[in-house]
C-alpha cells in the first residue's frame, strides 16, 4: 500500500469500506456526477481515479467527534 496510490472507483469503495465506512460504487459515481461532497477525484484519460491520501483525509473530515 503507498500513500500517493491513486484507486479506481471500486478499490475506493473496498478502502472505505475496510476502515468501516460503507460506501458503494454506484454512491461514488452519483457523488461525482452531482458535484455534491464527496470525496476528491482526479482523471488517468477518461477514468476517475481517487488518491488514497485524499480519500482517507476526506472520510476522517466526515466523522464527528466522539460523543460520551
Amino acid at each position: 500500500m503507498h500513500p500517493h496510490e491513486y484507486l479506481s472507483r471500486k478499490e475506493a469503495a473496498e478502502e472505505l469500506s475496510a476502515i468501516g465506512l460503507k460506501i458503494s460504487p454506484a454512491t461514488l459515481a452519483k457523488w461525482f456526477c452531482t458535484s455534491s461532497d464527496g470525496p476528491p477525484v482526479v482523471h488517468f484519460r477518461r477514468f476517475p481515479k481517487y488518491p488514497r491520501a485524499d480519500l482517507l483525509t476526506w472520510a476522517q473530515n466526515k466523522l464527528t467527534a466522539p460523543q460520551y
